[in-house]
Parts: C-alpha cells; sequence; structure tokens
C-alpha cells in the first residue's frame, strides 16, 4: 500500500514512509484483557517511534526513507 501511494505521489513531491514499530509501551497495555507476562520496560516507547519519524521526515529531499522497522532488543514482543 505505501509504495503504490508512493508511486502515485512521487510526481508531487511526496515522499512516503511505512513506520512498523513492534511493541510500544502505551496505555493500551493497561487493560485486563492482554496477557502482561512480559516486561513492558523492554519495549520501546512512544518517543521511540515518534524519534524514527522525524529522522524520515527529516531525511535529504534527493532519496526517501520507505520503511522504517522498529523492534526491542529483547526481540520481538
Amino acid at each position: 500500500l505505501s509504495k503504490t501511494l508512493a508511486a502515485e505521489e512521487r510526481s508531487r513531491g511526496i515522499r512516503v514512509t511505512a513506520i512498523c514499530p513492534g511493541s510500544v509501551n502505551t496505555p493500551l497495555w493497561d487493560t485486563d484483557t492482554v496477557q502482561a507476562d512480559f516486561d513492558r520496560t523492554a519495549m520501546l516507547t512512544p518517543e521511540m517511534v515518534a524519534d524514527s519519524i522525524l529522522h524520515a521526515v527529516q531525511f535529504p529531499a534527493n532519496a526517501v526513507v520507505e520503511e522504517i522497522t522498529l523492534v526491542s532488543n529483547a526481540g520481538v514482543l
């Protein structure tokens, strides 16, 4: 989907980046229905995701960051 959108908008100077974060420590995990048998401190933080978006936006105009995949050092949670 993101590659198709990028191809459609390239002529307008619009760049598209797919951001694919792993588990992010947000209030989403505060519900009783989520099995919290893992260390939430090992999760990504919202700030980490925001920093990656900022990196993509600030990348030089003559290049495109097509995809950013973020995972915790602890592996996929």
